[in-house]
């Protein structure tokens, strides 16, 4: 299985966890967050990114908003490298699955409201 450190412990790096932690082994979260070090999320510690370079792992997920600037640190000040970092798809950052369901919701809403009105009007006009 292989072996990810999510970086960014904000609500993406949670959405991350829900869909990596089925497929991958999350050795690690990590974040610019000095208040998070040392804490767990899902019994998974974050650490400071200048601990990376001390843990065992196949990947860096970036799973933040603001991946560009994490990017850039991992390879220019942590001196990683780009074919070790991975971006997670926004669909997953996001947590897509709501906003399937909210267009789920408007379509039934709208073809209950058309078929209402249809029916409406076809009454209305006998």
């Amino acid at each position: 299985m292989k072996k990810i450190i999510l970086f960014g412990c904000g609500q993406g790096g949670h959405n991350a966890y829900k869909y990596y932690s089925k497929k991958c082994n999350i050795v690690a979260f990590s974040d610019n967050n000095k208040d998070l070090y040392g804490t767990m999320i899902n019994n998974i510690k974050v650490i400071n990114p200048n601990k990376i370079s001390t843990l065992n792992y196949d990947s860096i997920f970036i799973s933040s908003m603001y991946r560009e600037f994490i990017f850039k640190q991992l390879i220019s000040e942590l001196n990683i490298s780009k074919d070790n970092i991975e971006f997670v798809r926004d669909d997953i950052l996001n947590d897509n699955i709501t906003s399937i369901f909210k267009e789920i919701f408007f379509f039934i809403f709208l073809s209950t409201s058309v078929y209402s009105l249809t029916h409406f009007l076809e009454y209305s006009l006998k």
